[in-house]
This record gives C-alpha cells, structure tokens and sequence, in this order.
C-alpha cells in the first residue's frame, strides 16, 4: 500500500502530458481499498461530469487502468 504524507491544505499537481492543474487538498480519508473509497463518498460531490452517468462508472475505468 502506498502511504504518502498528505495533509488538508497541502498542494497537489496533477500532470497529464502537456496539461497540468494544482488542486487544494480539502480533507484526506483512509479506506481499505479503491472500491471501499467510492462506495463511502457521496458522489453529490463529484465532479459534475462524473454525476451524469451510473455512480463511480469512469473512477471504476480508471482503476482497471491503473491496475
């Protein structure tokens, strides 16, 4: 399990080939694992493109990618 040290307020920068974005951290949660993760957070607070179709569909792509 990859354990990093990250705290509300620090900052992350996510980089995808040219593009980038820096985002706040707001709050930092713990979970035994990818699915636990998006079963426990709300998806009203999701991104509003990733609220238009069935719940976690593209996180849950993105984790078959990932692994």
């Amino acid at each position: 399990m990859l354990d990093i040290a990250t705290w509300p307020g620090d900052h992350i920068r996510f980089v995808c080939g040219r593009d980038d974005a820096l985002a706040r951290v707001k709050r930092v949660g713990r979970y035994g694992g990818f699915e636990e993760m998006l079963d426990a957070e709300d998806p009203r607070r999701w991104p509003d493109t990733l609220t238009k179709s069935p719940p976690g569909k593209e996180f849950r792509s993105l984790r078959s990618r990932l692994v």
